[in-house]
């Protein structure tokens, strides 16, 4: 199986029942779905918090429950991931656009 099809079969997983209540478990299915949050922001934009924020918000806003996935979960996990640059301080983000 090639990368789109296993892209694919993620995200069908995922989304079974259109809205999706948490990050998968499983660390490669998480990360497909963290990078196409990470793909939502401007390449080259440094981001405050609040603006980070809100464009994972906006991005996450049509298919999660709001009160089971929030942003600053999703923000964690994509620094975590290696997916969002934080600045040694924690004012800004940026996508590393080396691994999306």
């Amino acid at each position: 199986m090639d990368g789109k099809q296993q892209v694919v079969m993620v995200l069908r997983k995922t989304f079974q029942g259109g809205i999706i209540k948490r990050i998968p478990k499983n660390g490669r299915d998480a990360r497909i779905l963290l990078a196409l949050a990470a793909a939502s922001f401007d390449p080259g934009k440094d981001y405050s918090e609040p603006q980070a924020n809100e464009q994972i918000s906006e991005w996450k806003a049509g298919f999660t429950c709001p009160d089971e996935m929030d942003h600053v979960t999703i923000r964690r996990w994509l620094v975590d991931y290696h997916l969002l640059i934080r600045d040694a301080d924690g004012s800004s983000y940026r996508a590393n656009q080396m691994v999306i």
